[in-house]
């Protein structure tokens, strides 16, 4: 997602939520995050059309006829490296596989800069990193982007998806019939 290392993300909301996959329930966390102020620098390293898109070509100043605009970028899943500080060269947990979603710029009428909101969904690897995540509730933690393998967030193809649909019909069927 980003190339910068470290950058501040404040955790604005956790939800917990669960997906089937392969006719089992996996238990996910859904973070709604926000970077502000979302420079121009973090633009262009996020995209160069949400960086034309924000800021003006030549200053770079917030483009003043936006309010919002919202995102659909082709993000793969993340590997993402939390730390509780800059400095910090330990990191606190690493979250293995995560989906972006939700990409979103704000501004608010009190405020000319920008704040990106996005949405960070993953299956925490266990209670422990459950207990770390729901720490960063309300909290700036510091993180750091890298491309992940795809498994949990990995699409079906659609011979999959129909075969699945398939076994679960004449499962529901052979159910009603016995």
């Amino acid at each position: 997602m980003f190339e910068i290392e470290q950058i501040p993300i404040r955790f604005a909301s956790i939800v917990h939520r669960s997906m089937d996959k392969n006719d089992a329930e996996v238990p996910l966390v859904e973070m709604g995050c926000e970077i502000s102020p979302f420079t121009p620098a973090l633009a262009q390293d996020l995209d160069d059309f949400v960086r034309a898109t924000l800021y003006t070509r030549t200053d770079a100043e917030v483009t003043s006829k936006l309010k919002a605009a919202a995102f659909s970028l082709p993000l793969r899943p993340q590997e993402i490296v939390v730390r509780m500080a800059p400095d910090q060269k330990k990191d606190v947990f690493t979250i293995l596989e995560a989906k972006v979603s939700g990409i979103k710029a704000t501004r608010s009428k009190k405020s000319t800069a920008w704040t990106l909101k996005f949405t960070l969904t993953c299956s925490p690897t266990s209670n422990d990193q459950l207990g770390q995540i729901a720490d960063c509730y309300l909290r700036t933690r510091y993180l750091t982007f890298a491309d992940a393998s795809p498994d949990l967030f990995a699409e079906e193809s659609k011979e999959q998806k129909r075969a699945r649909r398939a076994a679960a019909a004449s499962a529901a069927e052979n159910a009603t019939t016995h």
